[in-house]
């Protein structure tokens, strides 16, 4: 099962993606241990992107696809 986000380029909407993983922590019964790991996995990914992917002002959307494996 995969779950996509869209996020505007801005480091303002990391509190947004705290929400939809905290979402997905009930939908997919991961434990906070595990959403914490992600978490930081994903700051740190967005924070990169918005810091070396775009050059000069044009900016795009962020798109964030999560999947879950069964097994």
């Amino acid at each position: 099962m995969d779950r996509a986000f869209t996020y505007q380029p801005h480091i303002q909407e990391i509190p947004n993606i705290r929400e939809d993983l905290d979402f997905l922590k009930q939908e997919w019964s991961i434990s906070e241990s595990e959403i914490r790991q992600i978490l930081v996995i994903i700051e740190e990914l967005f924070s990169n992107i918005l810091r070396y992917a775009f050059e000069g002002e044009q900016k795009y959307p962020v798109d964030i696809r999560l999947g879950r494996s069964e097994g």
